[in-house]
């Protein structure tokens, strides 16, 4: 299991979730990079995964809320400081996500129906209509 962070390197999908979760003190590590990994593959976009490490971090951070050695203390963040962040996250991933009712695209059915060795449909519309015993309901 392994743990990095370069802010320098933002362009990667494991460096964004930590920057956007706040889980990126290299003194408390709360999150695999290999679990951060398998959640963007679960996840719509980065800002749910964010989310859903930041409540990751909420439920391992613990109630250790500071260190003090001497006069330097070092304050960590808490897990409803993890919630917040998680709230707000969840609310942002959730504008760049584009709705989906599965189906195909206009594109792939096209593709379908050139294919030579797809199976043809097997209804249509109109196929029961039956022409001939149209009745003229007009006169009664």
């Amino acid at each position: 299991m392994t743990w990095a962070y370069d802010i320098g390197a933002l362009d990667k999908e494991v460096n964004q979730v930590r920057f956007l979760s706040q889980e990126n003190n290299h003194d408390r590590p709360l999150v695999q990079d290999e679990e951060i990994a398998w959640v963007l593959t679960q996840e719509m976009n980065v800002y749910m995964a964010a989310a859903r490490i930041a409540e990751l971090a909420a439920a391992r951070v613990g109630p250790v809320r500071s260190k003090t050695v001497g006069t330097l203390t070092k304050v960590f963040t808490t897990p409803a400081e993890f919630k917040l962040i998680a709230d707000q996250l969840r609310t942002r991933g959730s504008f760049y996500m584009v709705p989906d009712a599965g189906g195909l695209s206009i594109q792939e059915v096209k593709d379908a129906r050139a294919a030579i060795d797809m199976v043809q449909d097997s209804f249509a519309v109109g196929m029961h209509d039956n022409e001939q015993s149209v009745v003229d309901n007009t006169n009664p």
